[in-house]
C-alpha cells in the first residue's frame, strides 16, 4: 500500500522550493505538470536562459532595487547584499514585463491612473458599450481625445488600479512600481497577471526605505 509519510512528505516539499512554490506538502495539478516536464526539455530551457543571460544589463554598483521576474520577487540591495524583500505580480503573457535598468527618481502618492491606448481600445470601450455607467463606476473619467480614442484616467482612490503609491523610473516601455487593490494575489505561487508594471505587496515599506533621509517623510505620514 502507498503511504504518503515524512519522507515523501520532504521530498514533495523540496520539489515545491525547487519550483517555487508554496512548501506546503500537497501535490497540486500545477506540481504534478512540473515534475512531468522531461530532461531533455528543462536542459532545452537552461540553454535559453544562458542565451538570455547575456541581454541583461550590467548590474550598478550601490544601492539597488532588482525585480527577479521569474521569481516573482523584489530584492532591495546595498553592497550586493539583501536589506529587504517582497513578493510581486508582474506582467502575464502577451504583457510581459521586459527586461531593462532604469533610475528610480519618483514617489507618487495618491496617483490617478492613466489608462493606456491598448487598454481602452481592448477593454474600456467594449465595456462601456455594455454599460454605459462603467466609467462612473469605476471613478474614471474622460480628460479628452488622441488619434480617435478617449483619453481616459482613473482617480485617486480605493478603486484605482495603482493603489496608493506609485514608484516612477523612466523607460521607454512606461513600466513602473505600484500598490494594487488585488491584495489576494500575493497569496498564489505564479504571480503574472499585470499589463507589464509591476505591483508590490508592501509599497509603504519601498516608500519608507526610499523617503527615509528625507526628514519629514516619516511613516506615518507615508
Amino acid at each position: 500500500v502507498a503511504v504518503f509519510d515524512k519522507a515523501l512528505d520532504s521530498a514533495v516539499r523540496l520539489v515545491q522550493a525547487t519550483y517555487g512554490y508554496k512548501q506546503d506538502g500537497v501535490i497540486s495539478s500545477d506540481l504534478v505538470k512540473e515534475l512531468n516536464v522531461s530532461a531533455e526539455a528543462r536542459l532545452q530551457q537552461i540553454l535559453i536562459n544562458m542565451q538570455r543571460m547575456h541581454w541583461i544589463p550590467t548590474e550598478p554598483e550601490g544601492k539597488l532595487i532588482v525585480v527577479n521576474i521569474p521569481e516573482f520577487m523584489l530584492h532591495v540591495q546595498e553592497a550586493k547584499s539583501d536589506v529587504f524583500n517582497m513578493p510581486i505580480v508582474v506582467g502575464k503573457e502577451g504583457t510581459n514585463t521586459v527586461l531593462f535598468s532604469g533610475k528610480l527618481n519618483q514617489v507618487v502618492f495618491s496617483p490617478y491612473w492613466n489608462l493606456p491606448e491598448s487598454i481602452v481600445q481592448n477593454e474600456i470601450l467594449p465595456a462601456i458599450e455594455k454599460d454605459k455607467d462603467y466609467l462612473a463606476k469605476h471613478e474614471m473619467e474622460i480628460t479628452g481625445e488622441r488619434d480617435g480614442l478617449p483619453v481616459i484616467r482613473q482617480l485617486p482612490g480605493d478603486k484605482n488600479q495603482l493603489g496608493k503609491i506609485k514608484f516612477l523610473f523612466p523607460n521607454s516601455y512606461n513600466i513602473y512600481f505600484h500598490d494594487t487593490p488585488y491584495k489576494g494575489l500575493f497569496e498564489k505561487d505564479k504571480r503574472a497577471y499585470s499589463h507589464g508594471c509591476i505591483r508590490l505587496s508592501d509599497p509603504v515599506k519601498l516608500a519608507e526605505y526610499l523617503l527615509r533621509d528625507e526628514g519629514e517623510w516619516d511613516y506615518a505620514k507615508i
